[in-house]
């Protein structure tokens, strides 16, 4: 056997081993309150942890969670975050706090894959009123200009949208529905 046999055989080694994968729905739920009436938005988003070559890989597939605050404007909740103690932009939010509540370090291991599978219920997201790794929040002063956007903090909502509107509340339901069916062509 060659180098270029070895080479040629990379590809296939590094499919070796562990190919375990579990796919979770979650329905994600903003509550906030506006002039004493509670309103609500809520997204579906599927996320997929992958072990492979030893890591934990992560695949989101789902939008912004998008609450209107009845004519006072609109939030959007986006699957991103950015960190508060460097302001360095992080993609997958919701794996983070899924693994945060379970009880799941960094990533995960491939240990961890039973635990995402089984778990089921609804969670808050902690953070609320504060500005630590809460998922990013957008909003537009002009909707028709992309250039309009600025960020919304979750203990701001009154500065940004009037008197009498807060956000109050924000959970995630993990789903026991079976994620065999996929959304995706």
């Amino acid at each position: 056997m060659n180098r270029r046999h070895v080479l040629a055989l990379l590809p296939a080694l590094a499919g070796c081993g562990s190919s375990e994968t579990v796919t979770r729905r979650i329905r994600i739920i903003a509550k906030a309150e506006v002039d004493g009436k509670e309103v609500e938005g809520s997204t579906v988003m599927e996320l997929t942890w992958r072990a492979g070559g030893g890591r934990m890989y992560h695949e989101p597939y789902g939008e912004a969670l998008v609450p209107e605050l009845n004519g006072r404007g609109t939030v959007y909740i986006l699957p991103t975050f950015i960190n508060p103690d460097d302001g360095q932009f992080g993609i997958g939010y919701w794996f983070g706090a899924v693994n945060q509540t379970l009880g799941i370090e960094g990533n995960g291991q491939i240990g961890d894959l039973p635990v995402i599978e089984a778990a089921n219920g609804k969670y808050p997201v902690s953070g609320i009123g504060k500005k630590r790794f809460m998922p990013l929040m957008v909003s537009f002063r002009d909707e028709i200009r992309k250039d309009s956007i600025f960020q919304v903090f979750p203990d701001s909502f009154e500065n940004t949208f009037g008197q009498g509107v807060k956000l109050t509340r924000a959970c995630r339901h993990l789903s026991q529905t079976s994620a065999q069916t996929r959304w995706r062509a």
